[in-house]
């Protein structure tokens, strides 16, 4: 698994103490190199991979035109099953689009990017729900 910004510090975490192999990215080089985390998930054959809207929206605007030089350098996504974008708030359902759609031409699946909500949106992992056996 990759982990790219802090955004995914608990999910980092949860692989961890699962035992799965996890690679973390410093947000401070991904600022100055979008393609860095591409780059790793092709190089490390990742399956499945975590970012946020932020890292999407750098390789998206920074990289749009560079597709082509980057599947020279040898850039293959096709090994990604799941890319989930961990998310605060609303979908940005365009960018998701816009990116998946970019990067297809290095073998990036259009159903492999999905996008995951946190606790603070999802009032559902939030609540502590008890149930009550009402039929006695």
């Amino acid at each position: 698994m990759l982990f790219c910004t802090l955004t995914d510090l608990s999910i980092s975490l949860c692989s961890v103490y699962s035992g799965h192999q996890s690679i973390l990215i410093p947000p401070s080089e991904l600022e100055t190199n979008p393609a860095l985390w591409l780059l790793a998930v092709s190089q490390y054959k990742v399956r499945d991979t975590f970012c946020s809207y932020s890292v999407m929206e750098l390789c998206t605007k920074g990289l749009g035109s560079q597709t082509e030089s980057l599947k020279a350098r040898g850039l293959d996504l096709s090994r990604v099953r799941t890319c989930v974008v961990v998310a605060e708030g609303w979908p940005r359902i365009a960018l998701t689009q816009s990116f998946s759609k970019l990067f297809k031409d290095v073998g990036l699946y259009l159903q492999a990017v999905s996008t995951s909500f946190g606790c603070r949106v999802n009032l559902a992992i939030c609540l502590q729900v008890s149930f009550v056996d009402v039929s006695q």
